[in-house]
């Protein structure tokens, strides 16, 4: 009896083995896997169901028999299916098992069909109990235990005869109970080594996924030009970037791990606490302006703003990213004091002033145009009207055309009387008689400037006003006494010249009466000196203009054209550019350049060729009427321009140098005796421009 109960238990022990060796394979399967991580497919679960239940046949085919009665471990199958897929697959195993055993008849037919089906309902229940895991190996294998003996009970005491109890109890129910137990053991024990090897698998992969996300995030951070850091739960710090550590004057070792209380002064510790608990709370972004301690315990002020951020294992930090507007900062406080300052200059400026943005909007209203206008500046600072005080009605201001860049519709409400300004690029000027309905109104003197930003862009206009009625009042009276002298001198010229028409009629007379050497001579000098006398009030009836006129801007072009045109230059060829450059000078320009074409005409000896050219520096414009005649003594050239010197009148010069003096304008001769005369011009800066 003991040979045969040993027999049975090492054909049990070896079913076993092959058991464990087809389990090893399937718990290390990927399907196993979806098992564990609870998202099993239709095909695994019909997969699970099968293989165990096939289990449950091979302990059944396997088994030995004795009095009708199989000694088999067919209840591992279904047991171990309850026990890692729960009670649904455990009671498919169960049902496939139990009907394979049905199928064999014999006397224990009815208990072998309800046992594997027992079997796995009792595993998937304490599967479910177990929260859907796994349970420990010794719970595992006590559960085995307990359930196959009050199943074995349930078997023997039903269908066994009392004759055969002991025997089929020793030689079948108990080998079957220890070798279900042992195996459902081993079982256990694969499973959790299994599960044991996947946790570390687990952990491992996570924890390369921390490093990758961090060194991602390192390299990501380190990239920025601001200050970044990383803090947790805890608060301390898990992360900072190169320019964290060079801000603050630390090292990354001494932060990493460390807390944030132990580097930061509790003010400020606290303000990124409160900050960073509102974001763990709300997971929104949250922007806070501080003062922090940085290098050196220099004070800088900061934005701070706090992001929350989950790396992918699910673990929520602080991002947090300093931005230093101390500079910004100083600027705003420059730019007040600037707006400050040019508030207190435009409303202590005399000159009436006032200032739009690019909507039109009146951003300043000094106190000088306030007065005149009526208007206060609370008023009118901030609205968009463009009523304008001068005229007492809608029209709009020259500021308005710069704003909108419209400069082309000036000429539209202003006509010729508004021309662009020499001093800054874009800006206009004008003089215009403006009437006032409560009096006979003024003249003004009106410029606006576009206001730009750092780019170039107009963003606004500056206009400023000045009342110069006094100003043309004193002009028209002197306009008035120059006429008046003008008249003056135009009649005084007409009377001598018929005195002196008398004067050489008488002279005619007399001739026929002297004869003698001496009384001829005095004659002719006489005659000489009454046609000089005649020559010099021509002259001053050519030039009793000069000064009467204000100085205007001229095109260098028209003059020469019209100085030609007055000549006879006879074989002379005079060689004039083409220029679109103005001269700001008097009105009698074109008498200098005739004069000095006249004069290397009349006077210059071998004159075949005049040539003007004109060349501009930095600083001045110089024009040269260059002949090709013998040139002027070194000598005479500091002569040449004053009253009286020269070969007929000797005022030409004289009065070209007057002419050009009055703007400013210089005139010298530079040529070489020998090579031709050279007179050269020079306009300054501001009396010359390219004509729009």
């Amino acid at each position: 009896m003991e040979e045969i109960l040993l027999h049975n238990s090492f054909i049990l022990f070896e079913i076993i083995c092959v058991i464990a060796v087809f389990a090893i394979f399937i718990i290390r399967s990927n399907y196993f896997t979806e098992i564990l991580e609870h998202r099993p497919r239709i095909i695994t679960q019909i997969l699970f169901m099968v293989f165990y239940g096939l289990l449950s046949i091979i302990g059944t085919v396997t088994g030995i028999g004795l009095f009708g009665s199989i000694g088999n471990v067919r209840d591992i199958g279904p047991m171990m299916a309850g026990l890692t897929c729960g009670p649904v697959i455990g009671l498919g195993a169960g049902i496939i098992g139990g009907v394979y055993r049905f199928l064999q008849g014999g006397p224990y037919m009815y208990t072998g069909l309800s046992a594997p089906i027992l079997c796995g309902i009792l595993g998937g229940v304490l599967y479910l109990a177990n929260n859907r895991e796994f349970v420990p190996t010794g719970m595992a294998t006590l559960y085995m235990a307990l359930c196959d003996t009050l199943i074995s009970i349930y078997t023997l005491t039903i269908v066994t005869p009392p004759e055969q109890l002991w025997t089929i109890t020793r030689n079948i129910a108990i080998p079957m109970i220890v070798g279900s137990t042992v195996g459902v053991f081993i079982f256990s024990y694969f499973i959790h080594a299994q599960i044991a090897e996947r946790k570390k698998d687990l952990e491992y992969k996570q924890l390369e996924r921390q490093n990758a996300d961090r060194k991602n995030l390192e390299s990501i951070i380190n990239t920025l030009a601001d200050p970044v850091f990383l803090i947790d739960k805890q608060y301390t710090w898990r992360l900072v970037n190169d320019r964290f550590c060079q801000f603050f004057g630390k090292t990354r070792d001494s932060l990493i791990g460390r807390p944030v209380a132990e580097f930061l002064p509790a003010e400020e510790y606290e303000v990124i606490r409160d900050q960073s608990e509102r974001v763990f709370h709300t997971g929104s972004s949250l922007e806070t302006e501080m003062i922090v301690t940085g290098l050196n315990g220099q004070n800088f002020t900061v934005i701070s703003k706090n992001t929350l951020y989950v790396d992918s294992n699910g673990q929520e930090y602080i991002v947090g990213i300093i931005r230093d507007i101390s500079m910004r900062k100083k600027m705003e406080e420059t730019i007040k004091e600037s707006e400050a300052r040019l508030s207190s200059i435009l409303q202590s400026s005399p000159l009436m002033q006032f200032v739009i943005d690019k909507n039109h909007r009146v951003l300043y209203w000094n106190k000088a145009i306030e007065t005149f206008s009526g208007i206060s500046a609370s008023t009118i600072i901030g609205t968009t009207n463009h009523w304008n005080p001068f005229y007492r009605k809608e029209r709009p201001m020259l500021a308005d055309f710069l704003v909108d860049e419209d400069v082309e519709n000036i000429s539209q409400w202003y006509s010729d009387r508004v021309i662009k300004a020499p001093y800054v690029s874009g800006s206009y000027e004008g003089i215009e008689f403006m009437p006032d309905a409560e009096s006979p109104g003024g003249w003004f003197y009106f410029t606006a400037a576009p206001v730009r930003d750092i780019n170039g862009r107009i963003i606004g206009a500056v206009e400023t006003f000045q009342d110069i009625s006094e100003t043309k009042k004193l002009e028209s009276a002197l306009q008035l006494t120059l006429k008046k002298l003008n008249l003056l001198s135009s009649i005084s010229r007409h009377d001598l010249l018929n005195k002196l028409s008398i004067l050489s009629g008488l002279w005619y007379l007399i001739t026929e009466y002297v004869h003698d050497p001496e009384g001829t001579e005095i004659l002719t000098r006489v005659k000489d000196t009454n046609e000089s006398i005649q020559r010099q009030l021509a002259m001053t009836r050519e030039y009793q203009e000069l000064g009467i006129k204000a100085p205007v801007w001229q095109n260098l072009s028209d003059v020469f054209n019209s100085s030609v045109r007055e000549l006879d230059s006879g074989p002379v060829v005079i060689d004039i550019p083409e220029s679109s450059i103005e001269i700001f000078a008097d009105a009698l320009l074109s008498k200098v350049f005739y004069n000095l074409f006249e004069n290397a005409i009349r006077h210059g000896e071998k004159v075949s060729h005049i040539r003007v050219l004109y060349a501009i520096t930095d600083k001045e414009l110089h024009i040269t009427v260059n002949d090709d005649g013998v040139g002027i003594p070194s000598g005479e050239k500091e002569y040449i321009f004053e009253r009286g010197y020269g070969k007929n009148t000797g005022w030409g010069l004289f009065l070209s140098k007057e002419i050009l003096e009055i703007t400013g304008i210089t005139i010298r001769e530079i040529g070489t005796l020998g090579e031709g005369a050279v007179f050269e011009i020079i306009v300054p800066k501001t009396g010359f421009r390219k004509e729009d």
